[in-house]
């Protein structure tokens, strides 16, 4: 008897420690051991994870400040790349026109997934004719952009972005030139449902197609500036045969127009959803 009442306290007495344990797990939320104000450290994570692409940058300026302020009082670590990218959502520019833009693109139709576009007009190095595709990183709280080969992985043309109050400095590595950028109050941040654009433009113009059943978009890309739509549309034509035309759609005036125009545009949407969309739309008229 005595020896199963010691079998059950080891047992529980285990189980107290394993609750013990799990509650000296340091969650990535929590303050290193190191810092002098873990309960800051805390708000501050919290407070960045809070922002998003919409944030006005007064706001993001604020955390950015406190969370500077925070590590050169603490001497610890605080992870602000998320911050740092956040912050330069939008359009930048001085008054010659030298510009840096940021900007997010849902491609679907719930807005929950999509794309992040950079270009600059500030000189680069580039060699014309590769594909290179942009990054970041941070370096002594600062923001470093710039361009990476995808083959080639050779990062060129950094530039290197402070963060101030009404505007931001960028430092291009190429020419060892500063410029101060402002930003474009009207410059819209995050466009929002492109995939959704293509389905109104395509939509509107079916039933112009002999038989709107057979429409099928094989291709499709939807310029962000301009809200023009380039497609390539495979229907049945009035002979029974099956074609492929490019098209080019777009929206003037409250009137949906579609003409035919070659292009050799990638797609940046996607294809099957647009489709499944089509087919529930012309299922109506049937």
């Amino acid at each position: 008897m005595s020896k199963k009442l010691l079998v059950i306290f080891v047992f529980m007495l285990s189980i107290v420690c394993v609750f013990a344990s799990c509650n000296n797990i340091t969650t990535p939320s929590e303050a290193p051991p190191s810092c002098a104000s873990p309960d800051t450290h805390t708000h501050l994570i919290d407070k960045m994870a809070k922002t998003d692409f919409e944030s006005a940058y007064s706001e993001l300026y604020s955390v950015y400040t406190e969370s500077s302020n925070h590590k050169a009082e603490c001497k610890c670590d605080l992870d602000v790349k998320n911050l740092l990218e956040t912050m330069l959502y939008g359009e930048w520019k001085d008054a010659k026109g030298n510009h840096i833009t940021q900007n997010y693109s849902y491609e679907n139709y719930d807005n929950t997934r999509g794309e992040s576009w950079f270009n600059t007009n500030l000189p680069t190095s580039k060699i014309s004719g590769n594909t290179y595709y942009y990054y970041t990183e941070v370096k002594n709280d600062k923001l470093v952009i710039g361009f990476e080969d995808k083959v080639t992985e050779d990062k060129t043309d950094n530039f290197i972005i402070t963060f101030n109050k009404n505007s931001i400095t960028v430092q291009n590595e190429t020419n060892n030139t500063t410029y101060e950028l402002s930003m474009n109050q009207g410059y819209t941040k995050v466009e929002k449902g492109n995939a959704k654009l293509a389905y109104v433009y395509i939509a509107k113009n079916i039933l112009r197609f002999k038989f709107p059943e057979s429409v099928k978009v094989t291709s499709c890309y939807v310029d962000y500036e301009t809200k023009v739509v380039y497609a390539t549309i495979q229907a049945t034509n009035e002979l029974g045969g099956t074609g492929n035309t490019d098209y080019k759609l777009y929206e003037l005036n409250g009137s949906y127009y579609i003409t035919e125009s070659d292009h050799n545009y990638s797609t940046n949407i996607d294809l099957s959803e647009l489709n499944d969309k089509l087919q529930e739309y012309i299922s109506k008229f049937r």
